[in-house]
């Protein structure tokens, strides 16, 4: 099995979850613990990377915990959250309703700020009744790409979902795509309930 060797201790790889432009994500094992290691081709990057993270957690967003930072070594330690991918897990079937409550929590503290997460569901975790936002990309405010205005149409079962679901190359169920109509009632009254 492949190792990453950092300060003398030996991190177990146990998947490549990310292999980007300026960086490489690994899920780790070291001493019964996973840890989410981002090792990054340039200082610069990390940089903007633990700018990001610093943002986020300053505006309240539940992500995963900084373990350590290593920027000699161009390396960040993050927690690992061992849950389950809000995408994957749609496709499968309904959420309960606490993941709509986390996620509407969510976008209030981004507003609050005036930022906007990537509201996709892939870039979420469900983990013991909590929703963990796993990427550390936002942007500045914008009212035609927030989570009502978008993101939310890829949280129920829509013709949106569908098609995103395809591009995942996860199974599309064609009996559980609900009509435009009943997409948009069930938006209006988790709005209403959540917000």
């Amino acid at each position: 099995m492949e190792k990453l060797l950092i300060h003398k201790k030996e991190y177990e790889i146990i998947s490549l979850l990310k292999e980007g432009e300026f960086s490489k994500s690994y899920k780790c094992h070291l001493k019964g613990k996973l840890f989410f290691i981002k090792v990054f081709n340039d200082e610069s990057s990390l940089k903007a990377d633990l700018a990001n993270y610093k943002t986020l957690k300053k505006c309240g967003i539940r992500i995963p915990k900084l373990i350590k930072a290593l920027p000699k070594e161009k390396i960040l330690i993050y927690q690992f959250i061992d849950g389950e991918n809000a995408l994957v897990k749609i496709s499968q079937g309904d959420l309960d309703e606490i993941y709509y409550t986390e996620l509407f929590e969510q976008y209030r503290f981004a507003r609050f700020s005036k930022i906007e997460l990537n509201y996709l569901p892939e870039n979420f975790v469900l983990y013991k009744n909590q929703l963990y936002y796993l990427s550390h990309d936002f942007m500045s405010q914008n009212k035609d790409k927030n989570l009502e205005n978008y993101g939310i149409y890829f949280w129920f079962y829509s013709n949106e979902l569908a098609n995103h679901l395809q591009e995942h190359d996860l199974p599309v169920d064609k009996k559980r795509i609900l009509s435009k109509g009943e997409v948009n009632k069930k938006i209006v009254l988790t709005s209403i309930m959540k917000w």
